[in-house]
C-alpha cells in the first residue's frame, strides 16, 4: 500500500520492512540477471530492426546487443539528444528527445510512410 512507503529520504526506504524501495531495472554497477541478459542477446540475434532510445552506448554488456544485432542484419535506429558511441553504426538516427520523437515515430508507423510531422508541410 502506498502508505507503507517514506519518500522523505532517498533512496525511499519501506516502512514496513526498512528495505530500500526501487523499480524493477538494474542499477549501474549492478549484474543484469543472467535469464534478462539472455533473453535479451536471443532477441538482439533475431530481431530485423533495433532501436536504440536514450542510451549512451557505453555500459557493457547491454551496449554490445545493437552491434550483435548489426552483425547479423539488423537495421539500427538511434533516437538522442546527441551523437553516442553507437550512432556511427546506425542506419538511422533521429537526434532529438526520445519523448518527442518516439510519439512522431509512432504516428508514422501508423498511418504509413507518407505521414508528416505536425510541424512540417
Amino acid at each position: 500500500p502506498r502508505d507503507g512507503y517514506h519518500f522523505d529520504s532517498l533512496p525511499p526506504i519501506c516502512t514496513h520492512c526498512g528495505g530500500v524501495i526501487k523499480m524493477d531495472t538494474v542499477m549501474f554497477g549492478e549484474p543484469i540477471p543472467e535469464d534478462v541478459l539472455l533473453a535479451s542477446r536471443q532477441q538482439a540475434e533475431t530481431c530485423d530492426c533495433m532501436l536504440l532510445v536514450g542510451t549512451s552506448g557505453t555500459v557493457n554488456p547491454a551496449a554490445r546487443l545493437p552491434l550483435v544485432a548489426k552483425e547479423l542484419g539488423a537495421k539500427l535506429i538511434e533516437i538522442n539528444p546527441e551523437e553516442t558511441t553507437l550512432t556511427q553504426w546506425c542506419d538511422i538516427t533521429l537526434d532529438g528527445p526520445s519523448g518527442e520523437l518516439l510519439p512522431l515515430l509512432l504516428k508514422r508507423l501508423k498511418n504509413g510512410s507518407s505521414a508528416q510531422p505536425e510541424n512540417q508541410a
